[in-house]
């Protein structure tokens, strides 16, 4: 029987070795989780390792879901596009000031792609300054946390981050997932302002205020790449 182990969330498959003298973590390709640990490492020896790894875990996933830019989208007439979820057909429309959506469509005045491309970003960006701070304040109400201020950014490989300075950051392009998909993320990074780490007890404030937080994060690693 194989042996599997769950921590803060995450299951690893557990592979032993005689070989192995220290404990390390694989991702494969289809992101399934690989625990290498050497045959005789007791189980609470194993799961503090696992534990010891888990936020470098989380950030290796998230740039897995992040790299499904721009870059790799088709710029064609019909190619989709998601904006909170939804999804819209590319049109090249050129008597247009800039990108619109409407009746299903995204809307782009030219068929350049470097200028389709950076006048995407800077809608989404638009809208995600627009539409995000009313979306947030609840949250923090929830959470009993002052309202914070929020920015939109390009965040690399993070889908959102909190600063020092009490100010969160969301990547442009969660404005593509669905609304309680960013809800996720917001409750996430406010979490963080009381929990700096992963531990028991960030879990624990993110499940009382979501108490489907596991079931959207595992969609977020099963479905985001495509979003």
């Amino acid at each position: 029987m194989s042996e599997s182990l769950i921590v803060d969330g995450l299951t690893f498959s557990v592979a032993r070795s005689d070989r192995r003298k220290t404990t390390a973590i694989a991702i494969e390709r289809d992101g399934t989780l690989v625990l290498q640990a050497p045959t005789d490492l007791d189980d609470a020896d194993l799961a503090d390792a696992a534990r010891s790894r888990v936020e470098w875990v989380h950030r290796k996933l998230a740039e897995r879901l992040l790299r499904a830019d721009l870059a790799d989208k088709a710029f064609v007439a019909g190619a989709s596009f998601r904006y909170l979820g939804r999804t819209y057909r590319l049109t090249f429309t050129g008597d247009l000031d800039g990108v619109v959506c409407k009746d299903g469509r995204l809307h782009v005045p030219t068929h350049d792609r470097a200028d389709a491309e950076k006048m995407l970003r800077d809608w989404y960006s638009s809208r995600g300054r627009a539409w995000l701070p009313a979306r947030l304040g609840p949250w923090c109400d929830r959470l009993g946390i002052d309202p914070v201020e929020i920015k939109v950014l390009d965040l690399g490989y993070r889908w959102a981050s909190m600063s020092t300075n009490d100010v969160m950051n969301i990547h442009w392009q969660a404005m593509s997932l669905p609304p309680k998909m960013i809800d996720y993320l917001f409750v996430h990074e406010l979490a963080h302002l009381d929990h700096p780490t992963h531990d028991r007890a960030f879990w624990r404030a993110v499940l009382r205020v979501m108490p489907d937080a596991d079931d959207r994060r595992a969609w977020l690693r099963r479905n985001a790449s495509g979003w």
